[in-house]
């Protein structure tokens, strides 16, 4: 048995083991390794929402925003944006709530009604780009889907 001195008071390495226990010595001695583990459960495929959220996840600024997001317009409108087939970019749903929501998350100002917007986030460089040039049609909110860094 291997003992240290500690603050005038012997300890012991060897762990101390219960008599009582009828289990054989190879068994008490098992590394953990050696147990069996708990059988996990298969993962969901993730859809195209859960992998956007991720990419937007790793910058504290992007996530912010893509959590505004969902409660300024709500789910539905959060799983049809992913659900776009452009690789790139996302359109997003403009409302008056975004001007605050892109101030608190990007610091871009929108005093005044801008025609054209272009800008990008500080930690992640992800690119966003406002665009009301089309007078018959509503504003967009274009973001990409992977920032800069990433």
């Amino acid at each position: 048995m291997i003992s240290r001195f500690y603050a005038s008071r012997f300890t012991s390495i060897v762990p101390s083991f219960d008599r009582r226990d009828k289990r054989p010595l190879e068994s008490r001695l098992m590394s953990p390794a050696k147990k069996k583990r708990k059988k996990r459960k298969p993962q969901r495929p993730k859809t195209a929402l859960d992998i956007i959220t991720e990419s937007f996840a790793a910058c504290g600024r992007c996530s912010y925003f893509w959590a505004g997001y969902r409660v300024i317009n709500g789910l539905e409108d959060q799983e049809q944006v992913a659900a776009q087939t452009d690789p790139d970019w996302l359109t997003l749903t403009w409302s008056y709530p975004m001007r605050e929501l892109l101030l608190k998350s990007y610091g871009s100002r929108f005093d005044i009604d801008f025609v054209h917007y272009e800008s990008c986030c500080k930690e992640c460089r992800r690119h966003f780009v406002y665009d009301a040039l089309a007078g018959d049609q509503p504003p967009t909110l274009r973001i990409e889907r992977v920032g800069g860094n990433q």
